[in-house]
């Protein structure tokens, strides 16, 4: 990756119950790393951004840690969106042929 910086290989808990091998990252340098909703969590975003890598992926509906919205049908048309923020976390639901769910730390809602 880049010379001449630590690597740091960080193993984090994820929904899933397992432990599992994120990635390879350099600390601090701001990285912006995408995932699908597999490995997406509230407790794994705000880790990440602790440690100054920001992050997105899609998300399931059911997780424990959403807001009520995500539990909620969504009564959005085609375009629009919902968000809710906690901490450095925000969650988005926005309307394309169906639902997509997201969380980030790398976008300002």
């Amino acid at each position: 990756m880049l010379e001449n910086q630590t690597m740091v290989r960080f193993l984090l808990a994820v929904g899933v119950g397992g432990r599992v091998v994120l990635c390879e990252v350099v600390k601090d340098t701001y990285f912006h790393v995408t995932f699908d909703n597999f490995l997406t969590s509230s407790d794994l975003m705000e880790k990440l951004c602790r440690w100054n890598i920001y992050a997105r992926g899609n998300v399931h509906t059911n997780c424990k840690e959403l807001p009520k919205l995500a539990r909620k049908k969504p009564t959005l048309n085609k375009g629009k969106h919902k968000w809710r923020s906690r901490d450095h976390t925000s969650y988005v639901q926005w309307m394309d042929t169906k639902v997509v769910s997201l969380l980030s730390t790398a976008f300002d809602p």
